[in-house]
């Protein structure tokens, strides 16, 4: 038993007092530090909450909703490599173009049990009138799914007939797109025809977008889903991936039950989903390692402003575990204050953040992000976390002065370690700037930002010496100009570069960041738009929502004034390399094109080869992507299309401007049967 009068009683209330008096007395050392804690915890929560969101996102359920079993093509691609000394990875890729499910499939899924029917669901396109909108179109035998009911008027019965939307505000007996309206459904602006019409007008009558399962009473959707797969399997319709196939290969089915349903629905919101993720968890992390930075800055100047005082408090026999104990509490009171105030704020902010980025269109459509409580309960673990940090920091900071002896005086602005650290990071940093300078595309930008990051700790860790550096540089302007209060300055700096260090840290760190993160951005937008503004020979370009007819080029061209029409088809495609060893897929913009005339409309910029070989079986490839991958004409490059097809192709020529139109030029016609 210890008595509570004893020594180890009176040295907590001695620490308890000191904390105390210190949070009384030197309120004015711990504002910038409360300031920036704050802050910290209002950004970080602001993050975690938006991270957590994007990563519960998926695409949305609609279309298909009463229907419990979705059965779609696989929307992914992969790729398994072994990387240096470990085993074999698989990576996977979203793919953007629709991998449909054959007709066959509906047969087997109406024999089993529990099915109580099997819907085919195809999306196609109406063409209007000259001027008009073409309008999306869907059996009536889909809206089941949804389902939409009839609000008045019947059923479509003749190729003639479509049922409208209520979106469309449509009434019986309109003609819209050729076609007599007989009824008006609840739902989005679509038309719906017969059955039979809309397998014409989709133009695939061997498979079908998607099929719904409906199930019958008492049928629970995990036991649907089982009998479902299992059918699928025993009939050789089973999941293979989505590696070398063809589009409408059979061996590439997907069984969807809940939220994933609506990833046969909206194919943009997976890869958008993915992009998202990984934007926010870049920001995120220069989010924490800027905070780290700053907080161990301020935590050390606050300090250093108090080091007689902690030195007087050793000589009169503080032991280092007293003062390191009294500057983590001391620290953990303010920084639970500031980080409560910055937790409070961030779920308003994440709020309105999520709200403006639905208003104002910049969330990909289709992408559901939803917002549990549970999120709006992380801003508290990340202000725990920065708390933690910022003790740590203060200890760390104080240990020096806890280490010395009663008599014992600062020596300098660091040690030796400090020193040769910081100078091995400077030089890496200069030497990944130089790679950035030398380099182009993805290699330069990933130099540019390891040499921010890089050449930012070096900063860090090299301040007080920067710091002495810059006063003895600023010597004699400081006398000129300044009169005495420049050459107190000089002198002050001088006598204490640890403290000015800490200052100028974060103003480096904050301009470092801010200039390449803005820099990047504007230097890529600028070098797009000059890129296109040279690529784009053509006066007018002809467009229409869901793409033009393949008349409509020849049309084009036959009209009086028209020397020249290319078309364009754009879509992604999908490449398979390695990076170190490891495995990567690349998800890279295409552009397909009609090699006719094509000098006349578009100049990409030919570097080596010719355009005029652009057939199927060729591409032209970007400078920078040929650099990378080290091809030239007569090279092959193995790319995977929108709908997972994989393909060697022969490259014809190396084109310039890839920013502008892309770092794959193909023939549209090849391009446009995997679209």
């Amino acid at each position: 038993m210890v008595s509570p009068t004893g020594p180890w009683h009176r040295r907590r209330s001695g620490i308890r007092l000191l904390i105390r008096r210190a949070a009384r007395h030197h309120r004015s050392a711990w504002s910038t530090t409360f300031a920036a804690l704050a802050l910290t915890a209002l950004l970080l929560g602001v993050a975690a909450s938006a991270v957590a969101s994007v990563a519960l996102g998926h695409p949305r359920v609609a279309a298909r909703a009463a229907a419990p079993v979705v059965v779609a093509g696989s929307q992914t691609t992969e790729f398994t490599a072994k990387p240096w000394g470990s085993e074999p990875e698989t990576v996977r890729a979203a793919l953007t173009e629709r991998v449909r499910v054959p007709r066959a499939a509906l047969a087997v899924l109406r024999e089993v049990e529990g099915v109580r029917a099997a819907v085919p669901d195809d999306a196609f396109t109406l063409r209007t009138g000259a001027g008009d909108k073409p309008l999306p179109g869907r059996s009536w035998q889909a809206a089941s799914l949804a389902p939409y009911p009839l609000r008045e008027g019947r059923a479509p019965r003749s190729p003639g007939e479509v049922v409208a939307g209520a979106g469309l505000h449509a009434e019986p007996g309109q003609r819209l797109a050729g076609r007599r309206v007989v009824g008006v459904a609840e739902g989005p602006p679509v038309l719906y025809t017969t059955a039979a019409e809309a397998r014409r007008l989709a133009g695939h009558p061997r498979s079908v977008d998607a099929i719904g399962v409906l199930a019958a009473p008492g049928t629970a959707t995990d036991q649907l889903s089982a009998r479902v797969r299992d059918a699928l399997d025993r009939a050789h319709l089973r999941d293979a991936g989505a590696g070398a196939r063809a589009a409408g290969d059979p061996a590439a089915l997907r069984v969807l039950t809940g939220d994933s349903r609506g990833a046969a629905e909206n194919l943009r919101a997976a890869p958008a989903r993915s992009a998202l993720l990984e934007l926010l968890g870049s920001i995120t992390a220069t989010l924490v390692l800027v905070a780290l930075l700053v907080i161990c800055s301020l935590s050390a100047q606050a300090l250093h402003q108090r080091e007689p005082e902690l030195r007087l408090l050793r000589t009169v026999g503080a032991t280092p575990g007293q003062l390191r104990a009294m500057i983590g509490r001391e620290v953990a009171r303010t920084a639970v204050r500031a980080t409560l105030w910055g937790a409070s704020g961030a779920v308003p902010a994440f709020l309105a953040l999520h709200s403006a980025l639905v208003a104002r269109g910049a969330r990909t459509e289709g992408l559901e992000l939803p917002t549990p409580v549970w999120t709006f309960l992380l801003p508290l673990g990340t202000s725990a976390l920065t708390v933690g940090v910022a003790r740590l920091a203060a200890v760390l900071a104080c240990t020096r002065v806890a280490r010395d002896r009663p008599a014992q005086t600062a020596t300098g602005p660091g040690g030796r370690g400090r020193r040769v650290t910081g100078l091995v990071l400077l030089l890496a940093g200069a030497s990944s700037a130089g790679t950035a300078a030398l380099q182009r595309g993805e290699a330069a930008a990933a130099a540019a930002s390891a040499a921010a990051v890089t050449l930012v700790i070096g900063c860090a860790l090299l301040s007080p010496w920067i710091a002495a550096a810059a006063v003895r540089l600023l010597r004699r302007p400081l006398h000129r100009l300044g009169g005495v209060g420049g050459r107190l300055a000089e002198t002050y700096g001088r006598a204490d570069s640890r403290r000015l260090g800490a200052a100028l840290t974060p103003v480096v760190l904050v301009t470092a960041f801010t200039g390449v993160q803005l820099s990047a951005t504007a230097t890529v937008d600028e070098q797009t738009g000059h890129q296109a503004s040279r690529a784009l020979r053509a006066e007018l370009a002809v467009t229409a929502p869901g793409g033009l007819p393949t008349a409509a080029l020849d049309r084009l061209r036959a009209t009086d004034g028209v020397a020249a029409a290319t078309g364009l088809a754009r879509s992604t495609v999908v490449l398979a390399r390695k990076e170190t060893g490891e495995p990567r897929l690349e998800r890279l913009p295409a552009l397909g094109v009609t090699p006719r005339d094509l000098p006349k409309t578009l100049d990409p910029g030919v570097r080596e080869g010719t355009l005029a070989g652009l057939r199927p079986g060729s591409v032209s490839v970007g400078a920078d992507r040929a650099r990378s991958q080290d091809l030239r004409p007569g090279s092959t490059v193995r790319i995977r299309f929108g709908d997972g097809a994989e393909r060697a192709l022969r490259v014809a020529a190396v084109h310039e401007r890839s920013l502008a139109l892309g770092d794959f030029l193909l023939s549209r016609g090849e391009l446009a049967r995997h679209t």
